[in-house]
């Protein structure tokens, strides 16, 4: 690879910036047609396709490429230092992810990693986005959190997050009280955006007796792309984890839509709003509890007394027949009787503070009293749910129907599901004991906190 006695690009350490010529296959590197890439990163040199080994560069515009090692040469070293550590840690050397626990004053930190885009690396042969593959390719991914804490990376599932369901809200609830048993301090999961919020709240509902925080987190965007929030995200889901005095379930996003703070959601008040904004996942009717600011926590709660001892239970199941009905202008009592008929659990979405037209209401009455519970929530998203101020609501609720307060639509589902599955044969009322008990803020304050409006 180039001219006699260069440096070979794979002796390098990942992290390193330099200058490189890159040549065309089976042409020297006198001849036209070869193109120089200033200040480009090493990112990985321990990838081959089709038995050729490649080396992975970010190019100064920010997006990765693969090229295969015979045909780049160095053209000079820039900085020998690893940027990856330290841009998360000031000063001290690189630790090789294999050897992660090698430090004892840091604190234990588990990342349970179930998939989506933050847990994903690119095929650069193909251009495509997949999974890692186990909890190794995660630290190869980002290699600087080993600087923050002893990782143990456990993978349960490789799953996106539109095909999670209760079955793997459970088994995420398992790895959490298993890492806390084994030691952790704090615990990361690693989640796909889109139903997050889900996730995080039924792991509010599910998780008892913390000893310390677990914290969800996901990208927007995949880590070759230049704009990319995964290693801002995952970095300040890891210092939450081990510095920040919380025992509870809690969310990683963006405060706005540049680097530099995230704001930590409640696990029950979060939601994704915006479809691709790295700041997408916002604190509904309440602010978020706290922030990371560089590598420091502030938090706007009264502070807890952790407990390394405490023993996590899991309390509850969830009843999956349980569903959500979103009502529109047009829709027949018809319609909705048909989307009932079976449902021994159900969540309207109504309008405003949570209505549905007058000859619907009779539909909701005849399955309430059949044994249906039906909850009632906003498709305004913020803003409480009160049925005491016109007479359509006053019709809901002689006819059984049960508010649901300021929780999202989400929220209030995973509730009522985890409500009718942990009371089982215990009855109607008992349901609705359940449903109607603040386990974990999911109620809100009796002001609610409305952003952006």
């Amino acid at each position: 690879m180039g001219l006699p006695g260069a440096r070979k690009i794979s002796d390098l350490n990942p992290g390193t910036r330099l200058n490189i010529k890159v040549k065309p296959r089976d042409l020297p590197y006198d001849r036209s047609g070869v193109v120089q890439f200033r200040n480009v990163i090493l990112m990985d040199t321990s990838s081959s396709v089709k038995g050729e080994k490649v080396i992975t560069l970010k190019l100064e515009n920010g997006y990765n490429v693969m090229l295969d090692e015979e045909r780049i040469r160095i053209d000079g070293v820039l900085d020998d230092e690893n940027i990856f550590d330290s841009e998360i840690r000031d000063g001290g050397p690189a630790r090789n992810p294999s050897s992660v626990d090698s430090d004892e004053e840091l604190p234990p930190i588990t990342i349970i990693s179930t998939g989506g885009t933050i847990a994903s690396r690119v095929d650069y042969t193909t251009g495509a986005v997949h999974p890692v593959k186990d909890g190794s390719e995660i630290l190869s991914i980002y290699p600087s959190m080993a600087n923050l804490c002893r990782l143990d990376v456990r993978t349960v599932m490789n799953e996106l997050s539109e095909d999670m369901s209760p079955r793997e809200w459970v088994v995420i609830a398992r790895a959490v009280k298993k890492a806390f048993e084994d030691g952790a301090r704090g615990v990361v999961v690693t989640h796909g955006t889109d139903t997050m919020h889900f996730t995080s709240s039924a792991l509010s509902f599910l998780l008892r007796d913390l000893p310390g925080p677990v914290v969800l987190v996901g990208s927007q965007r995949s880590s070759d792309r230049p704009s990319s929030d995964a290693f801002i995200n995952l970095e300040h889901a890891v210092i939450t984890a081990s510095r920040a005095v919380l025992d509870r379930v809690v969310i990683i996003s963006h405060e706005g839509p540049s680097d530099g703070t995230s704001i930590i959601i409640s696990g029950t008040r979060a939601r994704k709003m915006h479809t691709s904004r790295r700041d997408a996942i916002r604190s509904i009717d309440s602010p978020p509890i706290g922030r990371v600011v560089g590598k420091r926590i502030e938090l706007d709660i009264p502070p807890v007394r952790l407990d390394p001892a405490r023993k996590v239970s899991i309390v509850g199941r969830f009843d999956r027949t349980v569903d959500m009905i979103f009502i529109h202008p047009g829709i027949s009592p018809e319609g909705l009787d048909s989307m009932l008929k079976g449902k021994k659990g159900v969540v309207i979405v109504g309008s405003g503070l949570g209505h549905v037209g007058k000859r619907l209401i009779k539909v909701l009455k005849k399955h309430i009293d059949r044994g249906m519970i039906c909850v009632i929530s906003s498709a305004c998203i913020q803003g409480r749910v009160d049925l005491n101020v016109y007479s359509s609501g006053r019709n809901l609720i002689g006819a059984g129907v049960i508010p649901s307060g300021t929780m999202t639509p989400e929220t209030a589902l995973v509730k009522l599901m985890w409500a009718m599955g942990t009371a089982g044969s215990e009855g109607k009322d008992r349901i609705i004991s359940l449903f109607k008990e603040d386990i974990a803020g999911e109620w809100g304050s009796s002001t609610p906190f409305s952003e952006g409006l």
